[in-house]
């Protein structure tokens, strides 16, 4: 299933994304990355960064920190055949940040993505 991830907070996306490289063999040692400011709107957002709404979904808090994207992706692809353009979900990586799963197929025309700032970082 298509979709943009997104952090709603810096230290959040700098910690998935430090998950991230920390996953690849071998590690980039002198690359660079841009972190990128959205602005986004969104339709039709569903809030699941409640504990007791993912285990009632059958994802829990345990599964969101394994690398076993199944669960996720099961009710991601639910939400999309809804037709729910958004998922606030909580970050695996920083237990007070959020992301947001955005399905730009289903957005309607007060979509907007666009890119407000960028921020060159070091490795």
């Amino acid at each position: 299933m298509p979709a943009i991830y997104v952090s709603l907070e810096q230290e959040t996306v700098l910690a998935e994304f430090a998950h991230h490289l920390d996953a690849l063999s071998p590690r980039p040692s002198h690359a660079r990355f841009t972190l990128y400011e959205l602005d986004l709107r969104v339709e039709k957002v569903a809030d699941l960064r409640d504990a007791g709404v993912l285990d009632r979904l059958g994802v829990g808090l345990q599964q969101l920190a394994s690398d076993d994207f199944a669960g996720c992706q099961r009710v991601g692809a639910a939400a999309a055949w809804l037709r729910i353009g958004g998922l606030l979900v909580p970050s695996a990586r920083r237990a007070t940040g959020s992301n947001l799963v955005v399905f730009a197929h289903n957005q309607e025309s007060a979509f907007a993505f666009e890119i407000a700032a960028e921020h060159e970082l070091g490795s």
